[in-house]
């Protein structure tokens, strides 16, 4: 639930077993599933803020990450779970099959490659993610495409999530009709939006947070 000391830096590792006195308890909790990890300016505090941690590997015990238990930490470039309820590609956590993308750490810088395997990939995983230039798809992909460093799905009708170091324009192709929640949101830098078609509709939350800043 969160940690005291000095300094907490580095690769850290989740133990499996902690003890009280004589007593064994498995770790099988990341974070508190009953509090809300975003407080009202709309920052994040996670059991590892204010950490220099830059990795995090969860043993096989955990069984739940609860939400926005990791945010908060802009140090964290991996996260690697040694468990059946999760798995990591490109540092970046995800369920077990890898259909699921759950969480982007916040240090990752440059590309997040989104395997072939994954359906869901909201941009609320990247909600924290301040360094990323460009997300990847491959064409081997069922749910997404990639374009200019922007993702979509896969057949372009909707943008789905622009990185917040992408630039300071974008053009949206011809096809894309929609432009998903939180989409913009981290896009603290962007000036330009260009539609080459018809954008029908915009999701209420998909400049939320770039909105406030611009405010």
């Amino acid at each position: 639930v969160g940690w005291r000391g000095a300094s907490l830096a580095g690769d850290v590792a989740v133990p499996y077993l902690v003890m009280s006195g004589e007593d064994a308890y498995a770790v099988t909790v990341i974070g508190d599933p009953d509090i809300d990890y975003t407080v009202a300016d709309g920052s994040a505090s996670g059991v590892l803020a204010g950490s220099g941690a830059t990795s995090l590997s969860l043993p096989a015990s955990v069984e739940t990450v609860a939400d926005g238990a990791l945010s908060g930490c802009s140090s964290l470039v991996f996260a690697s779970p040694q468990n059946q309820k999760y798995a990591s590609s490109d540092g970046m956590l995800f369920s077990k099959d890898l259909s699921a993308l759950l969480f982007v750490p916040e240090g990752k810088r440059g590309t997040a490659r989104i395997p072939d395997e994954t359906s869901s990939a909201p941009a609320s995983a990247f909600s924290s993610v301040s360094g990323l230039s460009a997300v990847h798809a491959g064409e081997g992909s069922a749910a997404f495409s990639a374009r200019e460093g922007v993702l979509y799905s896969k057949d372009g009708a909707s943008l789905l999530y622009f990185p917040a170091a992408a630039g300071n324009a974008v053009v949206l192709p011809a096809e894309t009709e929609s432009i998903g929640e939180g989409a913009f949101a981290q896009a603290e830098g962007l000036a330009s939006i260009v539609a080459l078609g018809y954008v029908r509709d915009i999701h209420e939350t998909a400049f939320a947070e770039a909105a406030k800043r611009d405010a």
